[in-house]
């Protein structure tokens, strides 16, 4: 399929296909059309992440198939569409739209129609379904502390579970995210935010969908 056409099979849907496609990679069903899919899919179990100032460079970190959205300018039209990144390569990218539709192009081209702006999911615990703050939920900073144990200390969940979250102070806990998020190569300021948790889960071995890489 040319790109074109790609964009023109895209444009003749609202855009909730694209979400649809993006639930079924974490094997949800998205029924009904809605503004706003996310509420819908955090009764799944999965939380939505948007940024508007993305780049490669983070979509290759999250490695997870996320929704772009699409701007073409052609013979004086201007299309603004969503597609669903399904892989990247060095070279290429494989993209997913309505109705089945597929499109490999370079990432140069990418580079040309995407302007930053991604959707993407991550399966967040029951403990911070709702999108809470860990440190304000006691579960959840037993959860935060489980999976800093795995991912810095090698230590299994059970074990990692067995320590009470109380026992460690905020100011022990930041520190320990700080060290984290420095191995991850993102912005030690110690807090935990959707990326942070969305790479503690990836680190932790949480079973989520990933980029392909090859054809």
């Amino acid at each position: 399929m040319e790109l074109q056409q790609f964009l023109r099979a895209q444009a003749d849907d609202d855009g909730f296909a694209a979400w649809k496609v993006l639930a079924a990679n974490w094997n949800l069903k998205l029924t009904g059309k809605s503004a706003d899919p996310c509420p819908a899919l955090a009764r799944g179990g999965v939380q939505c992440y948007r940024n508007r100032r993305a780049g490669l460079a983070l979509v290759r970190q999250l490695n997870r198939p996320v929704l772009l959205t699409l701007v073409s300018n052609k013979d004086g039209q201007t299309i603004k569409v969503n597609a669903v990144l399904q892989g990247l390569s060095e070279s290429d990218a494989w993209l997913e739209g309505a109705n089945g539709s597929e499109l490999v192009i370079p990432v140069s081209e990418l580079a040309s129609l995407w302007h930053g702006e991604i959707t993407t999911l991550w399966r967040a615990p029951k403990v911070l379904a709702d999108g809470a703050d860990p440190f304000t939920h006691p579960e959840a900073l037993q959860w935060l502390d489980a999976q800093l144990a795995r991912s810095l200390d090698g230590e299994q969940a059970s074990d990692a579970n067995a320590k009470p979250a109380a026992g460690k102070t905020a100011a022990a806990r930041r520190a320990r995210i700080r060290q984290f998020q420095l191995t991850q190569g993102l912005t030690p300021d110690g807090q935990a935010g959707p990326l942070t948790l969305m790479l503690l889960n990836r680190a932790a071995g949480v079973t989520e969908p990933r980029l392909r890489t090859g054809a």
